[in-house]
């Protein structure tokens, strides 16, 4: 290896270079791996501040898929330590198998532990093809019971929602609308009401928006939710207001524009903006508008 590598002649030609030239006149069995989890390699990251009193990393990686696989570890970690947490964190915790058993059927094989004894024409691999089959089988069933417990859990907080047409319905419009500039805390979770104009598949519905709103009209069930009316105060709860980051306001008309000023910003064109006042609103409700926007 070193003669390959780190010879003057050779000139550190990389990881697959090397192993080109390797190959070209030397060969050891296993020497690069042909499926998964047939060959792994084990490292130890030391020396690194201590977080609940882990100073390494066990470092696992499947040398034929790159995958790696990072277990905290202490700074003192022997051998039955390092293959107890081995065992404990390679090994899938929904299957309880390694992914080389899955994989495989079997575990890696040491020397020792290959069967020697054969009788009939092939009962060794009838037994192993038996083995396999039902460690494939027990695989699948616990895989399908982690499933059923993680949509248990997840569908603990799904709700059935089925919105009528006509019904007056808020929808989620921050999640499509860009907002340059401005911090989130400032910007309304749901806009509306809009009425429900009638649905598009199983879960999703189609909204009357105002014509100037330009965003698709159609919305998963997940981003709407139903808008309750205040029969003593029909308008409480209407926004009166445009979403935050359209440009220009639906519901609001220009009364005024008072002054104009320009925006300059370093690498940017000067941009100008007016100072407009609004039809039917108070002069604190005056707007700096962009030129485009008017």
């Amino acid at each position: 290896m070193k003669e390959w590598h780190y010879s003057k002649w050779a000139g550190y030609p990389g990881m697959h270079r090397t192993l080109a030239l390797l190959e070209e006149r030397y060969y050891w069995p296993h020497m690069v791996p042909k499926r998964p989890w047939e060959s792994l390699s084990m490292d130890f990251i030391i020396g690194l501040p201590k977080s609940e009193s882990f100073g390494s990393i066990l470092v696992v990686v499947d040398r034929f898929s790159k995958y790696a696989t990072f277990i905290s570890v202490t700074n003192e970690c022997p051998a039955e330590e390092a293959a107890r947490l081995f065992l404990r964190h390679v090994r899938s915790g929904a299957t309880n198998q390694s992914p080389f058993e899955i994989v495989t059927g079997q575990q890696p094989l040491t020397p020792n532990a290959v069967v020697t004894h054969c009788t009939g024409p092939n009962p060794a691999a009838y037994r192993f093809a038996k083995y396999w089959q039902g460690k494939n089988d027990l695989a699948r069933a616990c895989l399908h019971k982690a499933n059923k417990c993680s949509k248990k859990w997840a569908g603990k907080k799904r709700r059935d929602v089925q919105f009528q047409v006509g019904a007056s319905v808020l929808a989620k419009l921050h999640l499509i609308l860009r907002y340059t500039g401005l911090h989130m805390g400032l910007v309304r979770r749901y806009e509306g009401p809009f009425k429900v104009v009638k649905r598009v598949g199983k879960v999703a519905y189609k909204l009357e928006l105002p014509a100037k709103l330009k965003v698709y009209p159609a919305f998963h069930i997940s981003m709407l939710k139903p808008f309750y009316e205040d029969k003593e105060d029909p308008n409480r709860g209407k926004f009166e207001r445009a979403p935050m980051g359209v440009k220009v306001s639906y519901d609001r008309e220009v009364k005024n524009i008072e002054v104009d000023r320009v925006i300059r910003q370093k690498y940017h064109r000067p941009r100008h903006e007016y100072l407009v006042r609004w039809k039917g609103l108070p002069d604190s409700e005056a707007s700096w508008e962009p030129a485009e926007a008017l």
